[in-house]
């Protein structure tokens, strides 16, 4: 969760976004992840520290999933962070979305 909220930035905040209070990290990081969005919104960073930083949003996430036999070996996350970021496959939703409503 550290690593999702340091990629989060919460004080980079996404001017798309109206109640910053209301942000889920995980979520946010997991949608722009999907929808090839960047990370870094306030920052001048390489193409290489993109990368990084992608890199390191998706092996969080496969940290933190729900069910804990989807969730990332210690042997798989160190192959994770020392392989090429662009073989990394996206995890599954680690989270029952917000905008769901179960009500429903």
């Amino acid at each position: 969760m550290l690593v999702l909220e340091m990629v989060s930035g919460r004080r980079n905040s996404d001017p798309g976004i109206e109640n910053q209070n209301e942000v889920y990290p995980p979520e946010w990081i997991y949608d722009r992840v999907i929808n090839g969005q960047e990370l870094v919104l306030t920052r001048e960073i390489t193409e290489e520290d993109k990368e990084t930083v992608k890199q390191l949003a998706i092996v969080a996430l496969w940290c933190i999933q729900w069910n804990p036999r989807n969730r990332a070996s210690m042997t798989k996350v160190v192959n994770m962070l020392t392989g090429r970021p662009h073989n990394l496959q996206i995890p599954p939703k680690p989270f029952v979305s917000s905008e769901s409503n179960p009500m429903q």
